[in-house]
C-alpha cells in the first residue's frame, strides 16, 4: 500500500559529487517510473517474505536509493525518521556513516554483490537510531542500471525497528493465545478422558465382581448385566459424537437426503424418552402450529440425531411437569430465496439457566458448573447439534430461558419443500402405547431365522462367540472362521444363506475377500460388519460385493432383521 508519507524525496545532483554528471535533474520520466518499479518490486518481495517468516502483515517500510559508493540518493520519510535526521539534511551523506562500526563490512559486500549478481539481497545492519544508540535493521536491496549515464545504483528496501517491535508484540500476543488454547485443550482432554473413564470403570468393574463370585444369584447377575449394558451405550454415544464432531471440523459430512414424514420422526424420537419420562412423571406432547407438509426432505439420521440430543437434555434437567415439541413452517425472508424454514421448538419446564451463560451452552466439553449443571455428560451434545443443524440449512439455538421456569431450543432446518405444498397435521400426545417402534433389545421370535446356514467371517473370538448365540437363538445354524483364506475354503463345496464378513481381517481386509469371492462367480448376500461408519466405507463395501452394511457393537434386533430378509433365498450354489 502507498502512503503519502512514503513518496521518495528526490533532490538535483548540483553538488552530491564530483562522479555525478550535471544533467540529473533533465531525467526522464520514463526512467523514474523504471526507479520507482524497482523499489516497489523489492518492497514486495519483503513484505512478502516478513508474511512468511512471521505471519504477519508488514508495516511500512523505508526506502532507500544509494549510489555504489554507499552515496545516498534519495529516502523516504519512515527511514529518516528511524535515523532521527531530516531528510533533506540525509541526501548527499553516505550511509556508511549510520552504520555501527560492526556492520561497514556487512553493507560494502552487501552492495557489492547487488552490483555483481543483479538479484535481490538481504542482510542484517545495525544502524545509529533516534535515541542515540543502535538498531538492528532488515536491508534488501537489488542494483538498477541507467543506459542514459552508465551509472548503477542500489534500490533498497529497509524494515524498521518499529515493524520489529510490532512483530515482538504480535508474537508475544501470539504466544498468550496459544498457551490459552493448550490450557483449553488439556481442559477438554481431561473432560474426555472422565467421560471416557467413568462408564469404562462401571462396566469393568461389575465385570470383575461377577467373576470373583463364586456363587452369583439371579439378580446380581441381571443387575450387573444392566449396569455394563447401559454404560457400554454410554460409551459408544461419547465415541460416535466424537467421530462425528472430527468429521464437522474435517468438512467430511455428507447428508443424505430422502424424504421423510415428520410426524412419525417426532414420534420416534419421543418414544426413545418414554421410559425415563414415566420414571419422572414427565408428559411429551407434540403439537403442530401451523400446516405442515406431509413429507419434507432431509438427512433422516442427523434430524433424528439432533432432536434426539435437544429432547434428552430436556427429559434429562425436567424434574416435573412437561416437555413439548411445537412445530411451525415459517416463509424464509430472503427475496432471493423463495421457500420456507421448518421450526421445531422444544420446550421444558425444567431447572432453566442464566443469561450469562447462554454462550458457553455450544463449546464442546461445555458442562457442569460452567452453565449451572444444564449441560451434564460430555457437553458434546448441544454443540452437534447446532453443527448439524447448520448442515441442514438451519441451526440451533437458545431461544429462551429462565431460572426455575425452563428453557425453550429451536431446530432451524430446511424443509426444500414449496411452502404451499402443505397439509393439517393434527396434534399428537404420546401416551406408552406406541408399540410399532422397533427396540434394538426386543425379544425376538426363537425361529425367527429358524434352519438359515449362515457363515460367520470374524477374527474377534469375544464377537465369534456373541454372534454365535444370538444367532442360534433365533434358530439360525452358525460356522464360523478367523480370515478370509478360511472362508474362501469353506465355500469351496459348501453353500450357505447368507455371509457376515468382519471388514477388519489379518492378511486380506473384507473388501479384497468379498471382491474375490465375487471374481470366482458367488452370488450368496455378503453382509459387512464393521466398526467403520464413515460413508465412503458404505460406498467402498457396495463397490467391493457386499449386499448389506451392519456397524459394530452389534444391535441384536437389526442383525436379525438383516439377515431374515434372506430367509428363503434361491439355492446358491458352492465355489468349485
Amino acid at each position: 500500500m502507498q502512503h503519502e508519507s512514503d513518496s521518495l524525496f528526490w533532490k538535483s545532483r548540483n553538488g552530491i559529487g564530483s562522479h555525478m554528471t550535471k544533467d540529473r535533474s533533465n531525467r526522464t520520466a520514463e526512467r523514474s517510473h523504471l526507479k520507482r518499479s524497482l523499489q516497489a518490486r523489492v518492497l514486495d518481495r519483503q513484505q512478502q517474505r516478513l508474511v512468511r517468516q512471521t505471519g504477519r502483515q508488514a508495516v511500512r517500510a523505508g526506502k532507500l536509493t544509494l549510489s555504489v559508493t554507499g552515496e545516498i540518493l534519495e529516502l523516504n520519510d519512515e527511514l529518516a525518521r528511524l535515523l532521527g535526521l531530516d531528510k533533506s539534511s540525509l541526501i548527499g551523506r553516505f550511509f556508511q556513516e549510520f552504520v555501527a562500526p560492526s556492520s561497514k563490512r556487512t553493507l560494502l559486500r552487501h552492495i557489492a554483490e547487488c552490483q555483481k549478481s543483479g538479484n535481490i539481497i538481504n542482510d542484517e545492519l545495525d544502524v545509529a537510531n533516534n535515541r542515540g544508540g543502535f538498531s538492528t535493521i532488515d536491508l534488501e536491496s537489488v542494483s538498477w542500471s541507467s543506459d542514459q549515464d552508465d551509472l548503477c545504483y542500489i534500490l533498497s528496501v529497509v524494515g524498521s525497528e518499529r515493524e520489529r517491535e510490532g512483530f515482538e508484540q504480535n508474537l508475544q500476543s501470539l504466544k498468550v493465545k496459544e498457551k490459552t488454547a493448550e490450557r483449553s485443550k488439556r481442559r477438554d482432554l481431561a473432560s474426555l478422558s472422565h467421560e471416557l473413564r467413568t462408564p469404562l470403570g462401571a462396566m469393568i468393574g461389575f465385570a470383575d465382581l461377577l467373576l470373583s463370585q463364586s456363587s452369583r444369584t439371579a439378580d446380581e447377575v441381571d443387575t450387573g448385566l444392566k449396569v455394563i449394558h447401559r454404560n457400554g451405550c454410554k460409551l459408544l454415544s461419547l465415541i460416535e459424537d466424537l467421530i462425528d464432531l472430527a468429521q464437522i471440523e474435517t468438512g467430511s459430512v455428507k447428508m443424505e437426503h430422502s424424504d421423510i414424514i415428520v410426524v412419525d420422526e417426532i414420534r420416534t424420537v419421543l418414544a426413545a424418552f418414554e421410559e425415563r419420562a414415566k420414571e419422572k412423571n414427565l408428559a411429551l406432547h407434540y403439537e403442530s402450529l401451523t400446516p405442515l407438509p406431509p413429507k419434507i426432505v432431509t438427512d433422516v439420521d442427523r434430524f433424528r440425531q439432533i432432536l434426539t440430543n435437544i429432547v434428552d437434555n430436556a427429559v434429562k434437567f425436567t424434574d416435573h411437569g412437561t416437555v413439548r415439541i411445537q412445530l411451525s413452517l415459517v416463509p424464509k425472508t430472503l427475496e432471493e430465496n423463495p421457500g420456507s424454514f421448518l421450526h421445531i421448538d422444544v420446550t421444558d419446564s425444567g431447572r432453566g439457566i442464566s443469561s450469562d451463560q447462554f454462550q458457553a451452552l455450544f463449546k464442546p466439553f461445555s458442562k457442569g458448573d460452567e452453565v449451572d449443571g444444564y449441560l451434564g455428560g460430555s457437553g458434546l451434545g448441544l454443540t452437534l447439534a447446532r453443527r448439524l443443524g447448520e448442515g441442514l440449512g438451519g441451526g440451533v439455538q437458545l431461544l429462551r430461558s429462565e431460572i426455575g421456569v425452563g428453557s425453550t431450543f429451536r431446530i432451524t432446518i430446511d424443509p426444500n419443500v414449496e411452502i404451499n405444498a402443505i397439509s393439517a397435521s393434527p396434534g399428537l400426545s404420546v401416551d406408552g402405547d406406541l408399540l410399532d417402534i422397533l427396540d434394538s433389545r426386543a425379544v425376538v421370535d426363537a425361529d425367527a431365522l429358524k434352519g438359515m446356514k449362515v457363515l460367520v467371517v470374524e477374527d474377534g473370538e469375544d464377537n465369534r462367540m456373541i454372534i454365535s448365540r444370538l444367532l442360534k437363538k433365533a434358530g439360525a445354524l452358525i460356522e464360523c472362521v478367523e480370515d478370509g483364506e478360511e472362508a474362501i475354503e469353506k465355500l469351496i463345496g459348501q453353500s450357505y444363506d447368507v455371509i457376515l464378513m468382519d471388514i477388519q481381517l489379518p492378511q486380506m481386509d473384507g473388501y479384497m475377500v468379498t471382491s474375490k469371492l465375487r471374481q470366482k462367480g458367488l452370488v450368496t448376500p455378503i453382509i459387512a460388519l464393521t466398526a467403520h461408519t464413515l460413508i465412503e466405507d458404505r460406498v467402498k463395501a457396495q463397490r467391493a460385493g457386499f449386499d448389506g452394511f451392519l456397524t459394530k457393537p452389534i444391535e441384536w434386533a437389526k442383525l436379525v432383521n438383516a439377515l431374515a430378509q434372506y430367509q428363503h433365498p434361491t439355492p446358491q450354489s458352492p465355489l468349485h
